[in-house]
């Protein structure tokens, strides 16, 4: 493969992901490590991306406020199946808590029927989707506003979230494998995550298929944390065997 076609992959990756590890990536492009080393060292001298242990993330000036926008519109026929199967499970008179995120967007579709239900999200985005409908109350975690996420965190927002009890969470991740369980880019939207999972009855972990496996820069959960995994079919058999021995995993076909 083209050096020039190759670091347009990578840069499509780090768009659609925020960061990329060297080995992932090694895998991927069937290249080796030291030349996936040499590809970011260029694109970082172009400003597009900063090296970090291990891989590199999205230059983040480079980021303009449409971030959530362009993310929303990538693998959305996917994200769409994954947020009205996980919709599937909210009933009546539930509380639920909703992370933040393209994916756990998509359940805003298929609530907006629901009956008496309490939604507790950080996601600006799903609370003015969901605020204008008699069945459904919502409430909005205070804190920090993030504007590249639409997405508000920081001591109160995480603060917030402990002061309530839902019967669900619906959260999401940058990364899920099998051997260090959750993992994040943003610390910032960890602890929000693991607070919710530590303050619900139960626990959905809805993420694409891409995320299955993947392992991003922050540990934010080991598996055990999640009572079900929603995701995509296409994820391979023998990987979908090994996350039923670990939790319950539902697929959208």
């Amino acid at each position: 493969m083209l050096s020039n076609l190759r670091r347009k992959k990578i840069v499509d990756r780090l768009d659609e992901n925020g960061s990329v590890r060297v080995k992932e990536l090694s895998r991927i492009l069937k290249v080796t490590e030291a030349t996936i080393r040499q590809d970011l060292e260029k694109l970082e001298k172009k400003g597009v991306l900063q090296k970090v242990h291990g891989g590199a993330v999205l230059n983040r000036p480079k980021i303009d406020l449409l971030a959530f926008d362009r993310r929303l519109s990538e693998n959305s026929d996917k994200k769409n199946r994954l947020g009205k199967l996980a919709a599937d499970f909210v009933k009546d008179n539930d509380v639920i808590f909703i992370d933040c995120g393209t994916t756990l967007y998509s359940m805003h579709n298929y609530l907006k029927n629901k009956k008496n239900l309490i939604v507790i999200s950080n996601s600006l985005p799903i609370i003015f989707q969901l605020s204008n409908h008699p069945g459904i109350k919502t409430v909005v975690v205070g804190g920090e506003v993030d504007t590249d996420r639409k997405a508000i965190y920081g001591p109160i927002a995480e603060k917030n979230v402990e002061e309530y009890h839902a019967s669900k969470a619906f959260i999401g991740s940058d990364g899920v494998t099998l051997k260090h369980g959750l993992s994040s880019d943003e610390i910032k939207e960890s602890v929000i995550t693991t607070k919710m999972a530590e303050n619900s009855d139960e626990v959905f972990l809805v993420v694409t298929s891409e995320k299955i496996e993947r392992e991003a820069f922050i540990k934010v959960a080991p598996l055990g944390i999640v009572d079900h995994i929603i995701t995509n079919s296409d994820v391979p058999q023998q990987i979908q065997d090994k996350y039923r021995g670990k939790a319950d995993l539902i697929t959208d076909q």
